[in-house]
Parts: C-alpha cells; structure tokens; sequence
C-alpha cells in the first residue's frame, strides 16, 4: 500500500501506444525522504520536482476513488511518437485528460498535448491543467486547476 501501478490507456483507436505502467507512490512525504529532500526549499529546487507533483496529483485522485468505495478509473497516454497526456480520467461516459504542472503559473503550450488527445479520441471530453499555483480558470483551451482546488472537482460522476 506504498505504491500503485497507473496503467496506460489502451484501446484499438489508436496503434504503436507505450504500454508500460507508470509507478506512483502514495504518499510522497516518503518519496521525498527517499530522495534526501528535507524541506520545502530544497523541494523548490529540486530536479524531479515536477515528477513529485505529479505523483502527489495521482495519489490524490486514487484517494479520492478508493474512499468512494471505487476502483480507481485512472490512467495515462503515451504513445511513441512523443505524445504525453499524464492522467486519464475515465468517468464512464467520458474520460477526462489532465497534464500537472507544479509551477505556479500555466505556460502557453501546457494544453497543446490535451488538444492532440481530444482530436484523436472523441471520447475526452473536459481538458484540465493542474498546477502550483494558486489560481484556477476556464479558458476556450480547458480548465487551469490549482492544486488546492483538487477536492472541488467532482472527479467521479
């Protein structure tokens, strides 16, 4: 109960996918003392930051099913001609993408591999930044979704 394994979006949709499972622990409190991070400045700068947060955002989504009483619909896409989206969301009808950013602002181009994503599967449908900061909003791109807003989303539907 450490770690899980985020399986890759599969399906005949799409050929030539990256069918190896990501490893995500649960509880990156751990993660980081593993690493030898000791503090939230040394955190700041560290190279595998952004990896962490992602964990972090992975973990909490788990969390978030597990205590719902439901398996976790969590997956990713990779395929290998490059394109990465970090977390799937399958909500029965839909599925939802998500790329993590652990900066506190959104760059310009974090939605491009979600629009490659809906344009190739019609099933996604909501397109959901989350991020560091502290700011979330709508935009004709998707939803940029501060970190603290993660519990006022309803994920399961």
């Amino acid at each position: 109960y450490l770690a899980f394994r985020l399986p890759p979006l599969t399906g005949n949709w799409r050929k030539r996918l990256v069918k190896t499972p990501k490893l995500h622990f649960i509880d990156t409190g751990l993660v980081c003392y593993l690493l030898g991070i000791r503090s939230p400045s040394e955190l700041a700068l560290h190279p595998l930051r952004g990896a962490i947060f992602e964990t972090w955002v992975a973990s909490e989504l788990l969390k978030i099913h597990r205590n719902a009483g439901l398996a976790p619909r969590l997956s990713f896409y990779r395929d290998r001609a490059g394109l990465e989206v970090d977390l799937i969301v399958d909500r029965g009808r839909d599925r939802w993408a998500v790329e993590v950013k652990s900066g506190a602002t959104v760059p310009s181009d974090a939605f491009r591999s979600l629009a490659e994503l809906a344009r190739i599967s019609p099933r996604i449908g909501e397109r959901m930044v989350v991020h560091g900061g502290s700011e979330s909003w709508k935009s004709k791109d998707g939803r940029a979704l501060a970190f603290r807003d993660l519990d006022r989303v309803d994920w399961l539907a």
